[in-house]
């Protein structure tokens, strides 16, 4: 075997390895409880006034804005078929643009989740002094939600049939439709493939090296 062949074939196992023992040490730091950490996620939303009774703007205004939550947030309501999850500080709140007017309630926000109560709920409610902002989702079907936990994204909009806006304050008062949502910050690491994953392809990927030796040296046998 040539030298060259011989140093190609030991570089491509050295970094298989390595991908092996990160892929190892990602499944381990997975598997091993730890503490749970703020998490902020933003989530994004559009759609269109349906219902004005203070005739600030007009029905099919634009409406646009977002959220942001803390992924960590604890359930309020453990084991029943209800979570509530409360996320405040500086870095939480939810923000809203009817018309060309900003709406915003800073400090805090809070998702709650229902799951098979006749139906699937995801709601989120902001509250800053007189001013409410709502987001409501509905699936009469029950299928929208697989339990109550908080979800780390946007939940699919599609999946339920109820979708509206919702504003209420002292002198201005929307409802809408939404027709668009989607996760904008904090969402990159739901990308990751699972630690099975990545061992997978590490490990195939050693076997492939390891073949390539095997055959190399049957090649220079015969």
């Amino acid at each position: 075997m040539s030298p060259e062949r011989v140093g190609e074939i030991v570089g491509c196992c050295r970094a298989t390895a390595a991908a092996v023992a990160w892929a190892l040490a990602a499944a381990t730091a997975v598997a091993v409880p730890v503490t749970l950490h703020a998490a902020p996620v933003t989530i994004a939303f559009s759609g269109a006034v349906t219902s004005d009774p203070y005739g600030l703007s007009m029905v099919g205004a634009p409406i646009s804005g977002s959220y942001t939550f803390d992924t960590a947030a604890p359930d309020a309501v453990p084991g029943s078929s209800i979570g509530s999850y409360r996320s405040t500080g500086l870095a939480y709140g939810f923000d809203a643009l009817v018309d060309g007017t900003f709406y915003s309630t800073p400090g805090a926000v809070t998702v709650n989740v229902a799951n098979n109560i006749g139906s699937d709920q995801y709601g989120v409610i902001g509250s800053f002094g007189d001013l409410t902002l709502e987001l409501f989702l509905e699936d009469f079907s029950q299928t929208a939600l697989a339990d109550d936990a908080l979800p780390a994204g946007a939940p699919l909009l599609a999946a339920f049939g109820v979708r509206s806006f919702r504003l209420f304050g002292s002198d201005a008062e929307f409802l809408g439709s939404v027709d668009r949502l989607a996760c904008t910050a904090g969402c990159s690491a739901a990308g990751l493939p699972e630690p099975g994953t990545l061992l997978l392809v590490a490990l195939a990927g050693l076997l492939w090296c390891g073949g390539r030796g095997r055959g190399t040296t049957l090649a220079v046998q015969r």
